[in-house]
């Protein structure tokens, strides 16, 4: 795996004396991290770039995967050192990772960590940036392949035919021979009308996804509550408008237009909407009881949304605040609020299908 152009400048970020040698070192403990990586991975990796507690065991492997790589790399004392090159596995992850789920995974990790920048570090914009970008171009790219060339009729081989024709005036072993190459040549058009049937099915899922979405986005209703948006507190609404918005995605990241469609929901919930939402109030008014059975789990750190929604606890506030670590007073505008929860909700839906 080539290194990353911008790995030896991410480190010289936080580390004083750093020559090639120790890059390259590096960079070898992110191939071999890497190289064993799965879904599972991700929450620990963006534990460890926020500079949050991570699970004793997962940093433990890390460190070790390091430390084969360099004997002289300390085991702690280097929290940032650590953070840069969690970051950079993240962002390797989405650039070439074979697996689509993972690449996806480790972009809504970064965004949902960061929590609309209210948990930003020093570190972490670079990373987020990159996966920020990577899940609308993916989204684009998902979505720019909408139609399809390819008709059914248009898949017949008349070569197939000619060569029944041919096997009808000939004698046994050349028969023999024209049929063996008739069944292969069914076979390539068998896969084909396979793939183009499959093809098709992707199509349609897309096309039932924005049909949906433009569908809630016009209704301008609550399909969980079955009440209009505009009749629910503002903290709630923003919340559930992503949650539900999430909730209609068929091929992850979901519309390239998401954040649109979420806007103009937000934007019509009132004449007079706050700039800012007092987080603390998603604690006290959020509708669990209604909406529990559309709920995804919480991961954790990486949801902090779901988190609030889950615990239902204003009285511990305080506690929960901490333990999520944002400042107990932290606000947030109600368009960031609902693009947080519609992201969360993605992140924990493929989560919660590879576990």
């Amino acid at each position: 795996m080539n290194m990353h152009p911008d790995f030896g400048e991410w480190l010289r970020l936080v580390m004083i004396d750093l020559d090639d040698q120790l890059v390259n070192l590096r960079w070898e403990g992110v191939t071999a991290f890497i190289e064993s990586a799965s879904l599972k991975d991700i929450p620990g990796l963006a534990s460890l770039l926020f500079q949050w507690p991570a699970d004793a065991t997962f940093e433990s492997r890390f460190r070790d995967t390091f430390r084969k790589a360099d004997t002289s790399f300390r085991n702690k004392g280097n929290d940032k050192e650590v953070a840069v090159i969690a970051g950079t596995i993240l962002v390797e992850m989405i650039r070439s990772h074979k697996d689509k789920s993972c690449r996806i995974v480790s972009a809504l990790s970064l965004r949902c960590a960061e929590f609309a920048e209210l948990r930003s570090t020093k570190l972490s914009p670079t990373f987020v940036v990159i996966g920020t970008q990577y899940l609308a171009n993916t989204s684009a790219a998902i979505r720019a392949t909408m139609h399809s060339d390819r008709k059914l009729s248009q898949l017949a081989n008349p070569k197939i035919e000619e060569l029944a024709k041919l096997a009808a005036g000939t004698d046994e072993t050349q028969r023999s021979k024209i049929i063996s190459e008739a069944l292969q040549l069914f076979q390539t058009q068998l896969k084909l009308i396979i793939d183009t049937q499959n093809e098709s099915d992707a199509l349609h899922l897309l096309r039932d996804e924005e049909s949906n979405a433009l569908w809630w986005m016009i209704g301008q209703h609550s399909t969980w509550l079955e009440r209009s948006f505009s009749d629910i507190e503002t903290a709630s609404a923003c919340t559930l408008a992503g949650f539900e918005l999430a909730s209609l995605v068929r091929q992850s990241p979901g519309p390239f237009a998401a954040p649109a469609l979420l806007s103009q929901v937000i934007n019509n919930l009132s004449d007079e909407l706050p700039k800012t939402i007092a987080i603390k109030d998603l604690a006290n008014q959020f509708p669990f009881d209604t909406t529990k059975e559309h709920l995804k789990n919480s991961q954790g750190m990486l949801t902090p949304v779901l988190q609030i929604v889950l615990t239902r606890d204003p009285s511990r506030w305080q506690e929960i605040a901490a333990s999520i670590h944002i400042d107990e007073n932290a606000t947030i505008s109600p368009l960031d609020l609902a693009r947080q929860a519609y992201d969360e909700m993605l992140l924990s839906s493929l989560l919660d299908e590879a576990i």
